[in-house]
């Protein structure tokens, strides 16, 4: 009976090694110059070692190695949209609103008795039509490289979908916290301009006025502003100030109050609670509008969440004007006091016929609405603030 092992040529005797057995295969005669200028040849065998130790292919090799841009797309800029994540939304039921801007009486109701009936009062309205407005953004993907992109590395339609989504929200935003010396025009109404008054400083006549009221002269549109010619040191005086002359107009407490203000001006909100070295254990966090939520902390501690029961929200944007703190405004979203009506919600839209938009991805958000305000009185701000 022969060797199993007999067919098998690298364990045969007369090979001491598997490498004299790969040798044996695949070793050659070669005419060489050991000066590698063709001078002075000579045999040589090449052998499979020789094959097997050339120079390591790595990845500074041309063409070894091709980035791959397309796993993953990290936007660099702020995304934030915390303004308008707050603020509630509500379907647009009505035009405008009367506001009554005179009530009928104010003291002295009581009679004598036996008195004859009185005179009828009335009090007095004011017609206000808050405007709606349309917002779109618009993205285009072209149909060639919606087909390079599931074969080649490119930006898919869906992450340039969320990017300009992220861009669209984050614009309208902006919008929201714009200054009240920027007209809206065709943008949404700017909250510093809902929180304004006649004669504030920092603006141009008639730049407080809001849905063609003149507060000039309709005083009772005007809302509180705590403000002054001078820069003032931000402290709890201040802070108090804001919120003891709106609590007088407001209806319930604290109850869809929330502060708005930039990260500058909550960080030192918290240093002038820390002082005061009120502790306690409890950590907490407050959800505003649509799930945005205050930054967790001590309600009366270092980092705050909240000051007297009423959530603070941070955004970036918060208007603040140069070389001082963001401003601080206090919003009342009661009794549809303040938000944003909808006629048409924020919607996305997406076409890819070309008989319609050519050869491309059309998409677009768009909405109607506008920053709906009823009561400005209730809500305000403290600005001029370091």
């Amino acid at each position: 009976m022969p060797n199993r092992y007999d067919l098998i040529d690298c364990f045969d005797d007369q090979f001491a090694s598997v490498e004299d057995y790969y040798l044996s295969k695949l070793a050659k005669l070669d005419i060489v110059s050991p000066t590698f200028d063709g001078t002075s040849p000579q045999r040589a065998v090449l052998s499979v070692r020789d094959l097997l130790t050339k120079a390591d292919l790595t990845s500074a090799d041309t063409g070894a190695v091709n980035t791959i841009y397309s796993l993953g797309v990290f936007i660099q800029y702020l995304t934030q949209a915390n303004a308008l994540g707050a603020l509630p939304k509500r379907p647009w039921r009505r035009q405008g609103y009367r506001a009554v801007k005179t009530a009928a009486k104010t003291s002295a109701v009581g009679i004598a008795e036996a008195a004859a009936l009185g005179t009828a009062v009335e009090p007095v309205y004011f017609e206000v039509g808050p405007t709606p407005k349309e917002i779109e953004l618009v993205s285009s993907y072209s149909a060639r490289l919606a087909v390079l992109s599931q074969i080649a590395d490119a930006v898919t339609v869906d992450q340039n979908r969320q990017v300009i989504e992220r861009d669209f929200f984050r614009s309208l935003d902006k919008d929201l916290n714009g200054d009240a010396t920027t007209v809206a025009g065709n943008n949404f109404e700017s909250l510093d301009r809902v929180a304004s008054k006649d004669g504030q400083q920092g603006i141009d006549a008639g730049d407080e006025d809001l849905y063609g009221v003149d507060r000039s002269v309709e005083t009772w549109f005007n809302a509180y502003v705590n403000d002054a010619a001078t820069n003032r040191t931000l402290g709890i005086e201040l802070i108090d100030s804001l919120r003891e002359n709106l609590e007088p107009r407001w209806e319930s407490f604290p109850d869809e109050k929330y502060f708005q203000t930039g990260f500058d001006t909550w960080g030192r909100m918290g240093r002038l609670i820390g002082s005061q070295q009120r502790f306690t254990i409890e950590d907490v966090s407050f959800t505003v509008g649509d799930g945005i939520r205050t930054s967790p902390g001590m309600r009366t501690g270092f980092r705050i969440a909240a000051m007297d029961g009423i959530p603070v929200i941070r955004d970036d944007r918060t208007f603040q004007t140069a070389s001082e703190l963001s401003n601080l405004h206090l919003w009342d979203t009661s009794m549809d006091r303040l938000g944003i009506a909808w006629g048409r919600p924020v919607e996305y839209m997406e076409k890819d016929d070309p008989f319609v938009v050519g050869h491309v991805v059309k998409g677009m958000w768009y909405g109607i609405g506008e920053v709906f305000a009823t009561y400005p009185r209730s809500s305000g701000k403290l600005r001029d603030i370091v």
